[in-house]
């Protein structure tokens, strides 16, 4: 869409039927808001929307599944891996995350605007991408194409993963307000040193 990301899915899968569906794969239960995001990724890539989970989380999200028209394929509670591979995804999932963190950490901070820490705020305070672009009063079009500003200047990640946006954009904010608190102690500490300087002075 206007050489936009608009949406990410883990797999395009075509039925016997020859109809495309984007796949969404959980690890756990599906809720409403997954429902919606799995609608809206299949809607944005024009195709027809599935969720391959471990069942529902409650009967809302399995009515919402139902209305919106998300087909959903239940699995087993059982593990697809084994205790090995298991534990080699979960530890590279981790390293990913850390490394993530770090990077954000020790880089300096962007220059912001303030409606770009708007956007920022949006993200890392809703669980969808959806919820994100109501929460600004912006139809998802808008909010997409602001996202793609904030990746051309290295704000967010070139991804397509909502949850990786999100994440950086709490890492920011946190990060904002520290270095903002930070500079109000060293404003503070200058002011006092100013002063009893000036003590000094009259005390001569």
């Amino acid at each position: 869409m206007r050489g936009i990301d608009v949406a990410e899915v883990d797999a395009i899968a075509e039925d016997p039927n020859g109809i495309k569906y984007a796949v969404e794969i959980k690890a756990g239960r599906l809720d409403v808001s997954g429902v919606r995001q799995a609608y809206i990724n299949a809607k944005l890539l024009g195709l027809k929307p599935l969720v391959i989970c471990k069942g529902f989380v409650d009967e809302a999200a399995k009515a919402t599944a139902e209305e919106l028209g998300v087909k959903v394929i239940e699995l087993s509670d059982q593990f697809l891996v084994d205790s090995e591979e298991l534990e080699i995804i979960v530890r590279e999932s981790v390293e990913t995350i850390i490394d993530d963190y770090l990077a954000s950490l020790l880089t300096p901070s962007p220059i912001l605007k303030d409606n770009d820490i708007k956007v920022l705020k949006a993200i890392a305070e809703n669980p969808t991408l959806a919820d994100a672009a109501e929460s600004l009063n912006l139809d998802l079009t808008q909010l997409l194409e602001k996202i793609n500003v904030l990746k051309k200047k290295n704000v967010l990640p070139r991804t397509r993963n909502y949850r990786a946006l999100r994440r950086r954009a709490k890492i920011l904010l946190y990060k904002l307000l520290f270095e903002k608190r930070i500079s109000e102690v060293l404003n503070k500490l200058e002011e006092a040193i100013n002063e009893i300087k000036s003590l000094h002075k009259l005390g001569k």
